[in-house]
């Protein structure tokens, strides 16, 4: 037997076109050398700020805010109120 087919449209197997665009930005990126080894800051041993992102009403935040005391007193904690649960909770936490 014989086999025909008709295809208007065909892409690339296995590279998807979120990948390609990456892959085209990263490119970009390079050519204007911002991943050049004397554009990259040294990451600090120990943070100078931390941000927490959620309800602050919450018995979580109380939490988390005790144990970045105990575990780095000198560390500047910002808490950035969210909703974090209901329909509006990942439009909340995105404009956090």
């Amino acid at each position: 037997g014989e086999y025909q087919l008709y295809v208007e449209l065909m892409e690339a197997a296995g590279l998807g076109s979120l990948y390609l665009a990456f892959e085209q930005l990263k490119n970009r990126l390079a050519q204007e050398g911002l991943f050049a080894p004397e554009r990259k800051k040294k990451i600090p041993r120990l943070p100078q700020k931390i941000g927490v992102i959620t309800s602050p009403t919450g018995a979580a935040v109380q939490d988390i805010i005790r144990i970045l005391r105990r575990r780095h007193p000198r560390v500047e904690i910002l808490v950035i109120p969210a909703q974090v649960q209901g329909e509006s909770a990942p439009g909340s936490l995105v404009a956090a």
